[in-house]
């Protein structure tokens, strides 16, 4: 059995008891260590991707400047509102920075990002399009993400939204924080080539397999469906790299 395909069997049975785990089990997310320990495991074909096209210190230091500013404005967000509007994690997902953010949500935010950023990088060299475009994104990964987190526990939000109990300015406050987040990511990697920029990727894919299977067992069939559009489009992505793979 080759490393690609253990990868490939590995993250598909992962997704798949992932999903059914958080989908069906109640509790799922009480397990502090098992939350830190998934998103670790989600997280790491992103580190193994940065480190082999880019290096240790490339690494390091998107890691480092991404994460702290996720958490910084997490940090924002829980305490004053802006720009996510009131709201508060209720499951464990990892020890808590003062008390009320958990560590794991830097972690778990850069591979956002930088999948965004990936699926759009290689298909223009217009730098208004690799900042805003990786902002709709997700934007629409989170109509996806935000109501399977509430329906499970994750967080909840003190002002009830008509989409699935999340509120619309939610949406916005993604639009905020993915739109600094886009620049830094521009800045981090304006010289890279789109070939070395494909392969981060594939952490975010992870998720939105990951939640796209949950919503679907949570019965929540709009933000599925927006989880079928995102993989074909991850498809089509896939499919036009690896066609290109030799120019």
């Amino acid at each position: 059995m080759t490393q690609k395909t253990f990868s490939y069997l590995f993250y598909g049975l992962f997704i798949l008891i992932g999903a059914l785990s958080i989908g069906f089990v109640p509790g799922a997310l009480s397990y502090p260590y098992g939350s830190a320990i998934a998103i670790c495991i989600i997280s790491l074909p992103l580190v193994v991707a940065l480190y082999k096209n880019f290096g240790l210190q490339k690494t390091v230091l998107s890691f480092l400047v991404l994460s702290l500013f996720a958490l910084a404005i997490e940090y924002t967000g829980l305490v004053t509102g802006w720009p996510y509007g009131h709201f508060e994690y209720t499951g464990e997902l990892g020890a808590r920075i003062f008390g009320i953010l958990p560590w794991t949500v830097g972690f778990s935010w850069t591979p956002l990002m930088l999948g965004a950023v990936a699926m759009v990088y290689p298909f223009t060299k217009s730098k208004t399009l690799r900042i805003l475009l990786p902002v709709v994104i997700l934007v629409v990964f989170d109509l996806l993400l935000d109501p399977v987190a509430v329906s499970v526990g994750m967080w909840q939000f003190a002002e009830q939204g008509a989409y699935y109990g999340v509120p619309f300015r939610n949406f916005v406050g993604w639009g905020i924080s993915g739109l600094i987040g886009s620049q830094i990511s521009y800045l981090l990697f304006v010289k890279a080539p789109a070939r070395a920029m494909a392969s981060l990727g594939i952490s975010f894919y992870i998720s939105i397999a990951l939640w796209t299977l949950v919503a679907l067992f949570r019965g929540l069939y709009i933000p599925f469906a927006i989880g079928l559009v995102l993989s074909v489009l991850v498809a089509v992505i896939h499919y036009r790299y690896a066609k290109n793979s030799g120019n």
